[in-house]
């Protein structure tokens, strides 16, 4: 079975009503009063512990040989950058052992001038490029 990582894994915003109670209690009031949050608002604690959830809750799965990949699905936004790369490296490091499938929605990614880059990058690390 394949997955769609949750929102915040990959710098999508989300709805703090969607979040566990404990978690939304971690933000500041601020950040929990807006009607969306990205993950710069959320301390890098509670963002690993959004990781460390997903992936705990991927175990059952993953011990019954029956997970298949992980997506993870960036933005339109999230351009071709260092600081990007390292975001999604910090996925694999969060997500080791598992398939992780990227899907990029900036052609920057994609394009003539950065293919090779993009799929040299993915390939170092065991990603899996998908459109």
């Amino acid at each position: 079975m394949n997955f769609k990582a949750f929102a915040t894994l990959t710098t999508h915003p989300t709805d703090p009503k969607r979040l566990p109670k404990d978690i939304r209690e971690a933000l500041s009031k601020e950040s929990a009063a807006k009607r969306r949050i990205y993950p710069k608002d959320f301390p890098k604690d509670v963002r690993e512990e959004l990781f460390a959830r997903y992936w705990v809750g991927l175990e059952p799965l993953r011990k019954s040989g029956k997970l298949g990949a992980i997506l993870l699905q960036y933005p339109d936004w999230f351009v071709i950058s260092k600081a990007n790369k390292e975001e999604i490296l910090h996925a694999r490091e969060l997500l080791p052992d598992d398939r992780l499938a990227v899907e990029f929605r900036n052609a920057t990614w994609m394009s003539e001038r950065n293919r090779a880059e993009t799929l040299s990058f993915l390939g170092e690390h065991g990603l899996i490029y998908v459109s």
